[in-house]
């Protein structure tokens, strides 16, 4: 069953779309779990995120998965792609 409240909150936060703290991406990763979400896959995609500070960006995501997150995290063997994980609302059955 999906906790859409937590769901909804999770998509107005003021973290979407931001760069977070490794330590602050944990916990928001844990919440998306709670909202009802799961981890469906990661990609590599083109783009620089900073190694250095341990950081992830959160994304809204409505596309050819379903709806839910896109989170970034830092690739450490490449300066040139990141990883693209997708967490996806499990649907109702």
């Amino acid at each position: 069953m999906i906790n859409t409240d937590v769901f909804d909150a999770i998509q107005r936060s003021s973290t979407v779309g931001e760069l977070l703290y490794s330590g602050e991406c944990s916990n928001r990763i844990l919440n998306l779990f709670t909202a009802g979400l799961c981890e469906d896959h990661t990609a590599l995609c083109n783009g620089y995120l900073s190694r250095n500070g341990n950081m992830c960006e959160i994304r809204k995501y409505s596309g050819k998965y379903g709806d839910g997150v896109v989170v970034y995290t830092p690739n450490q063997k490449s300066s040139r792609y990141c990883y693209k994980t997708y967490y996806i609302k499990i649907p109702m059955k």
